[in-house]
């Protein structure tokens, strides 16, 4: 039986949420740009798209060892890129990374496998890096308007804040 609940939760479990959190942000930032999603208010709204013509797709990897079981019984594999993009006469991969990480071995497999066959592959690390890779993949921007996300831990936004008030003061 179990008496202390904080026993179920890994000793860095909020380390491992902040890093998590960084990267959906990151992640919902990048989809938001390719496919034109601007919030507006509390509303969202359809924008101009970056790229014509481009299919976008996060590959869900499941967060826990019971959405792993349930996803490997599907096929999904490990390492798999975060995001599929396709257009017309071709598609690519897009791993994306807060600016500190770094891929696992099983994603390095998957860049390797990708190379192997000719499939493009990136790992990026910001919504501009993004944008670049797929301009340099040959596809053309309908605009070069670019918003990254605030990826800092809450504690550094925070410390800033107070930062800046100081200085007020």
């Amino acid at each position: 039986m179990v008496t202390n609940w904080d026993d179920l939760e890994p000793k860095n479990f909020k380390i491992e949420q902040e890093r998590v959190n960084a990267e959906y942000r990151l992640q919902i930032a990048v989809i938001n740009h390719l496919t034109g999603r601007v919030k507006t208010g509390k509303d969202w709204v359809r924008g101009t798209p970056a790229f014509a013509g481009l299919f976008v797709t996060h590959i869900y990897q499941g967060r826990s060892k019971e959405d792993g079981f349930f996803l490997k019984q599907l096929g999904v594999v490990a390492g798999v890129a975060d995001l599929l993009l396709i257009w017309r006469g071709g598609f690519g991969f897009v791993e994306l990374k807060r600016q500190e990480g770094v891929q696992s071995t099983v994603q390095k497999k998957f860049q390797g496998f990708c190379h192997s066959v000719g499939v493009k592959y990136a790992v990026c690390r910001s919504v501009r890096e993004v944008h670049d890779t797929l301009t340099g993949w040959g596809l053309t921007p309908t605009h070069g308007a670019i918003k990254e996300p605030d990826l800092r831990k809450d504690s550094e936004k925070r410390r800033a804040a107070f930062d800046e008030f100081d200085k007020r003061i």
